[in-house]
């Protein structure tokens, strides 16, 4: 059966299990969430470490995986058994799985998990009720602030609108590590409840922000020395080089649709509405905006993403593709201003 993420997790609230889940998609996170969450409501929380495995198809072929799922448990004992998917599989594989989720051992939860799902919707439909099939998307920017504000919720903290939108501004949309930042702010604001604007600001630091801003600026006016300077800054505060590029990049995104606003003429009140950009940022963006015309930030924006590709997939130096991004932007824009 296939449901979207908001009614599974609607099931897991009202205490419906299901005998076998299949959980795919890129967002990585909120599939370890979803198997934490099976785990808890079906073990509850005075689970064993007996009650539960962790399995991996590098490891464990199906066969052995459907042989050890058959398996009954002792007396009224419960277990969870968590597969990941690593590779493409046979068609006997999925046989197997279609077949042993038409008669699951009584007791077992198992939940299969894995990135780019191979099975097509003729294979998906032979999988009955009892198997609940979700896909896990990415998030979109605009719904980062609202699962931020429901995760913290899970740790016991609010956190306001604001808190939230400066959270995703100064970290970005990678999950995981926003989970991290609200798990320390909760043990650093300890015993506050409710997380604001400045208890972020002190929190997590303004670093990076105010790093990409003085980037952005110096990008703008050709400065390449001083691009390389800020830009080591923010590696050095900890981020991943693929984190800075991706901030960098959203950024001038962000520009670009700012200037779009701006030629319809919107107010700045209307821009920081549609942007979600959080006001003690607004003026800065308004400044930066006006830096750059929207061909020059297109260009910009594909030189990141060629950036981001190599830095995932190339052998050279990240250092070396960093600083070779840096110059080649100063320089382009040096020509674009002088044609």
């Amino acid at each position: 059966m296939l449901l979207k993420k908001e009614e599974f997790w609607r099931r897991l609230e009202q205490g419906i299990i299901d005998p076998v889940y299949l959980l795919y998609g890129q967002e990585e996170f909120l599939i370890r969430e979803a198997v934490e969450r099976i785990e808890s409501a079906f073990l509850g929380p005075d689970k064993s470490r007996f009650q539960y495995q962790h399995l991996y198809g590098d490891d464990v072929g199906i066969d052995e995986l459907i042989e050890h799922a058959s398996t009954l448990t002792f007396g009224k004992s419960k277990r969870v058994i968590s597969y990941q998917i690593t590779g493409r599989l046979k068609a006997a594989d999925k046989e197997c799985l279609i077949s042993y989720a038409d008669h699951p051992t009584k007791g077992t939860i198992l939940i299969l998990t894995c990135g780019e799902l191979d099975f097509n919707a003729a294979i998906l439909k032979q999988f009955k009720e009892g198997t609940i099939v979700v896909r896990f998307y990415p998030l979109f920017k605009n719904q980062i602030p609202e699962w931020i504000r429901k995760h913290a919720l899970q740790l016991g903290i609010k956190i306001s609108n604001g808190a939230a939108q400066l959270l995703e501004e100064l970290i970005g949309s990678d999950l995981a590590l926003l989970s991290n930042e609200i798990q320390k702010m909760a043990l650093y604001l300890r015993p506050i409840k409710t997380i604001d604007i400045k208890d972020v600001e002190e929190a997590v630091g303004n670093i990076r922000i105010f790093s990409i801003f003085e980037l952005t600026k110096s990008l703008g006016e050709k400065r390449a020395g001083e691009s390389l300077r800020i830009l080591r800054q923010l590696l050095e505060s900890g981020q991943a080089p693929v984190g800075v590029i991706a901030l960098i990049a959203n950024h001038f995104l962000r520009l670009l649709d700012i200037q779009v606003l701006m030629r319809q003429r919107k107010t700045p009140t209307e821009i920081a509405r549609k942007t979600r950009i959080p006001q003690i940022f607004l003026k800065e963006y308004l400044d930066q905006a006006n830096i750059f015309d929207s061909n020059e930030i297109r260009t910009i924006f594909k030189r990141f993403l060629d950036a981001d590709l190599q830095l995932k997939s190339s052998t050279v130096s990240q250092d070396i593709i960093l600083e070779s991004l840096i110059f080649n932007i100063c320089s382009l824009n040096s020509l674009m201003i002088q044609s």
